[in-house]
């Protein structure tokens, strides 16, 4: 558990908030600018607050009314940059003995070999930083960081240095982290959907503020979170498992990988849909964007239509937005769909009311293949 209060000002910029992180991964989620780098710095001890108090686990790493300020290297954190921030004169194995050497006396390390292995890194151990791929140099700088036994990781936008091709590589390893190994993140990004692939839970930033904090669910039904996740591109992101391919039809069938809002929650039943072909071998496991203007209601289901998938649920709240209005349904995983108010009136939508969500199969798009 990990309790903030900061209240931290340069310049013009002043960064004030206060909360409470209670899941194991938590996304930072906000445009630039909107203190999250500064956030993970007051915490990690790379900057000073003018006033506050930060507990993780019941110890108290800064209480600046008592004079309590834990140095960073007395934290147990490690934080991930943007950019990696390899030691150039040394090996692959070279800087993952680094990262071991920082484990603070008596706190119980993760093997080498287990990190070597999660992340796939054996064959590489011997070349220098200027010899990788910025994919690879980053899931070094990652498993530095898991080496040195942190408490928390603490990370920067650790994708946002990498092309599209590349974070799709770097993406499954820190799911593969977050399955192997008890360590506790901080991930932040301006990415909702790169978020979404790890955690549900999020803390929302504006200016300095915080808007939200809690479940994408419940946060995202805030209008101001929401304005924000739209101007920065919100989609449905669902974690689906390759279930057979249908060459012929030029389909693949997919099995979502939980039917609760919580990826970590127990499966109970599968929700199968059909998206377009995808070059991976059955069992493969995925994420899969679904924009909510992509997706369309009906109040039962409709025989006779092209449209390929009809998943059916509940709607759980409807919000008013920019003259449209959110409609966030239990499918069996959430699901957002934005129609017009005329529409919500027609259909007499409303909190319990079973709909038919209709999407085709083309408009479903995969994320990290």
């Amino acid at each position: 558990m990990l309790d903030i209060q900061i209240q931290w000002s340069r310049n013009r910029f002043k960064l004030d908030l206060e909360c409470r992180v209670n899941a194991r991964i938590t996304g930072v989620f906000g445009p630039s600018a909107a203190g999250k780098t500064s956030l993970l710095h007051v915490i990690a001890g790379l900057a000073q607050p003018d006033a506050g108090k930060i507990v993780l686990d019941d110890e108290v790493l800064l209480d600046t009314s008592r004079g309590v300020d834990l140095p960073a290297h007395l934290r147990g954190l490690a934080i991930v940059f943007q950019e990696g921030r390899l030691f150039p004169h040394y090996s692959v194995r070279g800087n993952l003995a680094y990262g071991a050497e920082q484990a603070q006396p008596g706190r119980l390390g993760i093997p080498f070999d287990d990190v070597v292995s999660v992340l796939d890194m054996a064959n590489w151990l011997d070349r220098r930083p200027d010899q990788l791929s910025g994919g690879q140099a980053q899931r070094v700088a990652l498993a530095r960081a898991l080496l040195s036994a942190p408490r928390m990781l603490l990370l920067d936008e650790p994708l946002s240095s990498l092309d599209e091709g590349l974070k799709t590589q770097v993406l499954p390893y820190l799911s593969k982290i977050k399955s192997a190994f008890e360590v506790p993140m901080l991930y932040v990004s301006h990415n909702i959907g790169e978020i979404l692939q790890l955690t549900e839970e999020l803390l929302v930033l504006e200016e300095g503020r915080l808007l939200g904090a809690g479940r994408f669910r419940k946060v995202i039904s805030d209008d101001a979170v929401f304005r924000l996740a739209s101007k920065l591109g919100l989609e449905n992101v669902i974690a689906v498992r390759v279930a057979e391919h249908r060459k012929e039809e030029g389909l693949t069938v997919l099995h979502s990988m939980a039917n609760t809002p919580h990826q970590d929650a127990e499966i109970r039943n599968v929700l199968e849909f059909l998206g377009p072909p995808v070059d991976c071998p059955i069992g493969a496991e995925l994420h899969v964007a679904i924009r909510p203007q992509d997706v369309a209601l009906a109040s039962r289901e409709i025989s006779g239509l092209s449209i390929q998938n009809q998943l059916c649920g509940e709607v759980q709240s409807i919000t008013d937005h920019a003259g449209k209005a959110i409609i966030d349904i239990d499918v069996g995983t959430p699901l957002l769909a934005e129609l017009s108010r005329k529409a919500v009136g027609e259909l007499g939508l409303a909190p319990g009311k079973y709909v038919c969500c209709l999407i085709k199969a083309h408009a479903i798009r995969y994320i990290d293949r």
